[in-house]
Order: structure tokens, then C-alpha cells, then sequence
């Protein structure tokens, strides 16, 4: 009857250890996951501002070409 019990309490030791090892584990993966969305997500962010001052830089660009344009029309 007491091998059984110590049996028993090393198994319920054993298989409390192994959760909290999964509980840490799970943490862990938890972190890392949201550390990596914070960098995309901020990767993204600046693929936006990159975008937006190309599109404003290309806008300043063809008004500068159509003033050209038209001041050698008139030249």
C-alpha cells in the first residue's frame, strides 16, 4: 500500500512538473510571438511611410516636369 502511495506522489510530482515546464514553454513562445508582430508590424509601418513619401516625391517630380514642359512651350 505505500509503494503505491509513493508511486502515486511521484507521478503527481512528475506530471506538476511537467505542466509548469509547458506553462513556461507556452510564455516563451507567447513573447516571442508578439516581439515578432511588433517588429512586422512596425516593418509595415515603415514600408508605408517609404511608400507615401515616394508617391509625394513623385508628385513634386512630374510637377516640376509639367512646369518644365510648359515653360519650354512657351520659350
Amino acid at each position: 500500500m505505500a509503494v503505491n502511495l509513493n508511486d502515486a506522489e511521484y507521478f503527481a510530482d512528475t506530471i506538476m512538473s511537467r505542466v509548469e515546464q509547458l506553462i513556461n514553454e507556452r510564455d516563451i513562445l507567447r513573447r516571442e510571438l508578439a516581439r515578432k508582430s511588433d517588429g512586422t508590424l512596425e516593418h509595415d509601418r515603415a514600408f508605408v511611410r517609404a511608400y507615401q513619401n515616394n508617391v509625394v516625391d513623385n508628385a513634386a517630380a512630374s510637377e516640376k516636369i509639367a512646369r518644365l514642359e510648359h515653360m519650354l512651350m512657351i520659350g
